[in-house]
């Protein structure tokens, strides 16, 4: 059933795809000038004068490169109820990090951000499926941590990207999975 219905899924995702490597370069471009509109009147977009950047030579000189330490303070605060810190759009859940490399970091995810990701997991699923044909031909194993760890003081999710990824899948992908999304909730497998 996957097989069948997963072309039509994902036509318009491959379709986008397609368009944008042609001209990749064109592409990030104009993504990123979209980004920079649309937030121009963040906290972020204002201290680094979003509303003059023209030109890729402009963000550079604008945006310096920064670690998420860098970003930490601005995340704190959105986690805090600020709004427009970093993005027009409120987070609806942070992703998690493991925080091997020090304190864990929570990852702001937008709706536009999730929206854009199931885009771009469909297209990689079509790809696959376009060069290995039986790679759904069994079930489908698919590690994953809790999408939800915990949530903000206000109220805002958080936790794994692999596991809002799992669950928010279409009914008909979820159900050529081999272990239940249960099975991540275990805390402890011992």
């Amino acid at each position: 059933m996957l097989k069948i219905l997963w072309p039509l899924v994902s036509r318009s995702a491959m379709q986008k795809m397609q368009r944008a490597a042609a001209q990749p370069q064109e592409s990030q471009e104009a993504f990123l000038m979209k980004l920079i509109r649309s937030n121009q009147h963040t906290q972020f977009g204002r201290e680094h004068d979003f509303q003059s950047i023209r030109t890729i030579a402009d963000y550079r000189r604008q945006v310096p490169i920064r670690d998420y330490e860098g970003f930490r303070p601005y995340v704190e605060r959105t986690i805090a109820g600020e709004p427009r810190v970093l993005t027009m759009e409120e987070p609806c859940m942070y992703a998690t990090t493991s925080g091997t490399s020090g304190e864990a970091k929570m990852i702001p995810i937008t709706p536009s951000f999730r929206k854009a990701l199931a885009g771009t997991s469909r297209y990689w699923l079509s790809c696959v499926l376009r060069d290995h044909p039986t790679a759904l031909d069994g079930g489908i194993l698919v590690p994953t941590s809790p999408a939800e760890e915990g949530r903000t003081p206000r109220g805002v999710p958080f936790g794994s990207m692999t596991g809002l990824t799992y669950k928010t899948a279409p009914r008909f992908f979820r159900n050529a999975y081999v272990v239940p999304y249960e099975v991540s909730l275990i805390a402890n497998y011992d």
